[in-house]
């Protein structure tokens, strides 16, 4: 009995010396969204092809694993897999939680109209373009009607108040704050790994902006392992879409590397001369040293080529007799073209690098480098005939709106069959208040002025600028003040491009705001005066003075020019820029929000000498 008592003790003494050298893994695998235990989890560790599976509580034990370095592949359905690097040593590695985070799903939303911020989303049914409509945030999916985080402003934030990182680094424009989308634009596959948080709250990557923050994991070894095609077919902005994605995972050897190619064509059949040729690229390479160390490189780009639509008048939309109409598109050599073609190529070049020193502390290295080009074409006519199809002077309104000119009037008295029409417009400017003379196109071409102007394009190479220029009625104080009830004075009413006479029958003076409302004011149909420095200018319902265009010009920049930005805020610093390179690159870099509202260009001797943009709210 003594003997068998022994035995027993010395086989149970062996077994648990056998345990003790033998290690394993365990843990707890959790949902992202509410931290809830996930049960049926696959766990599968390499190299060993030993496999676990999750219990109700989402527990899970590997046991007999031999001391070393393993890779843990986590899959479940309905979540995105998830790869982990551990190390076991001797005894059982409690790798703690494991947090799983959810796959998103979206409907499918024709949202193309926002084809100028063209990022589409990470999910697999969304076919039509969209700047991460299918968002991670519950809020966002919720609130946002699947509008376009450009177009949507989250919590009444502008868009410029959200952060967008890509691999740990921030990528809003620098002086506007906005995010381009359009530089992964069709990357759905690379790009749908994206962590967001919302408010000023501390992330992994950043201090959070008050309109949120979204970071885009774009690394090797984040991207679904396997191959994936798809082919799209769409009826808005482009015809088809076709993307071939390939995942390595993580190898044996510690590298994982991921390639991903898209492109979208063709154009809608409702628009003429709109049309859409974009293509994706994106590589990248990942090395994980040890459990420590990890060495990531990516590249991607998207080179666009679209054809755009232009707004127009009712009344070219009258003749023509659509909607759609575009005075982008015409005939050369019998070949349909469009003049305003939007061009961009800006590849991303991108290095990351991660130090593990302990379970507790991670540093995080990342560069980018960003180059290439990004602008619109357009017409140019310089000492030539406008040639734009819907030019007002074309119009067959332009002659009766005209008729209040003196030159109008002229030409009717000449024609009987028009001076019907016209009789009792004035022939001389006799008993009507004028504005103050504006400077004329062909002076500002030679001489030095100064006016509101929406810069259209800007052309580094020949150091010129097109833009639009704008003027708005201004009046001298003494005829303002004397101006009587049957008189009239010359508007240019809601900005028609010609003036009119406008026969005063009522006049209101605020003593106090130095308003002047005749006939009502705007509320009534009439005009609204504000009186500043000694003259009274025409003024809307948001204090902006009412623009007219004066025409276009296109003006060589000074090789001293220089500019002033405070447009990024009410209290904003202004950024300072000079030299024709340097002005030029900083007015491309954001050509849509240049525009008379914001921006006075100055010229001398019939060169653009200094440009000033301000905030406006």
């Amino acid at each position: 009995m003594k003997i068998k008592s022994l035995l027993i003790f010395v086989f149970t003494l062996m077994s648990l010396t056998a345990f003790a050298q033998s290690g394993g893994i365990k843990g707890k695998v959790v949902s992202r969204e509410g931290r809830v235990a996930v049960d049926g989890v696959k766990v599968s560790v390499t190299p060993g092809e030993m496999t676990a599976t999750t219990d109700g509580r989402g527990g899970f034990v590997i046991e007999n694993v031999e001391p070393g370095e393993y890779t843990l592949q986590f899959e479940a359905p309905e979540f995105e897999p998830l790869t982990l690097v551990v190390r076991v040593d001797k005894m059982v590695r409690d790798i703690n939680t494991v947090i799983l985070v959810p796959e998103v799903l979206s409907t499918v939303m024709d949202d193309s109209i926002f084809a100028e911020f063209d990022t589409e989303s990470g999910n697999d049914a969304q076919s039509l373009p969209s700047s991460l409509s299918a968002s991670k945030d519950v809020f966002n999916n919720i609130a946002s009607y699947r509008f376009s985080e450009m177009r949507f402003n989250v919590r009444g934030y502008d868009s410029q108040y959200s952060d967008v990182y890509l691999n740990g680094i921030r990528f809003n424009d620098a002086m506007t704050g906005y995010t381009p989308w359009s530089l992964w634009s069709g990357l759905n596959d690379a790009t749908r790994n994206q962590e967001i948080t919302n408010g000023s709250v501390m992330s992994d990557y950043g201090v959070g902006s008050i309109g949120g923050t979204t970071n885009i994991n774009a690394r090797a070894s984040q991207v679904r392992q396997g191959l994936r095609v798809s082919l799209v077919n769409a009826n808005s902005m482009y015809r088809f879409r076709a993307m071939v994605t390939y995942g390595s995972g993580l190898l044996d050897n510690g590298w994982s590397y991921a390639l991903s190619v898209s492109t979208r064509q063709g154009g809608n059949s409702y628009v003429d001369g709109v049309y859409y040729n974009s293509y994706g690229y994106f590589a990248s390479a990942e090395k994980i040293f040890n459990s420590r160390h990890r060495l990531g490189f990516t590249i991607m780009g998207a080179p666009t080529e679209r054809g755009a639509q232009q707004a127009s008048t009712q009344e070219a939309y009258d003749l023509v007799g659509n909607n759609y109409y575009n005075p982008n598109w015409g005939y050369q050599d019998g070949k349909m073209r469009n003049a305003r073609v939007r061009n961009s190529h800006e590849p991303i070049a991108m290095i990351n690098y991660t130090f593990d020193p302990n379970e507790h502390t991670q540093f995080n290295l990342a560069t980018s480098f960003r180059f290439g080009k990004n602008g619109y074409s357009a017409l140019t006519w310089y000492d030539g005939a406008d040639p734009r199809p819907d030019y007002y002077r074309y119009m067959p309104s332009y002659k009766l709106l005209n008729a209040t000119d003196l030159e109008a009037a002229s030409m009717a008295a000449a024609s009987p069959a028009a001076s019907s029409e016209v009789v009792s417009q004035p022939e001389t400017a006799e008993g009507v208040v004028l504005p103050i003379a504006q400077g004329s196109l062909e002076e500002m071409k030679t001489g030095s002025d100064q006016f509101a102007a929406d810069i259209t394009s800007v052309d580094a190479k020949k150091h010129q600028m097109t833009m639009t220029v704008y003027a708005y009625d201004t009046y001298r104080a003494e005829d303002i003040d004397g101006l009587e009830v049957g008189e009239a004075i010359r508007i240019h009413p809601d900005g028609a491009v010609e003036a009119q006479d406008l026969t005063v029958e009522s006049i209101e003076r605020n003593e106090e705001t130095g308003i002047v409302s005749i006939n009502g004011g705007i509320e009534q149909g009439g005009v609204d005066l504000w009186h500043s420095n000694n003259v009274y200018r025409t003024v809307t319902y948001d204090d902006y003075p009412v623009y007219y265009m004066v025409g276009e010009l296109v003006l060589p920049m000074d090789e001293n020019i220089t500019l002033s930005d405070s447009s990024s805020g009410v209290d904003a610093a202004s950024v300072e820029t000079d030299g024709t390179n340097g002005v030029a690159s900083a007015v491309g870099a954001d050509l849509d929000s240049w525009t008379e509202y914001n921006t006075t260009v100055s010229t001398t001797d019939g060169k653009v000498s200094n440009i000033l943009r301000i905030w406006v709210p």
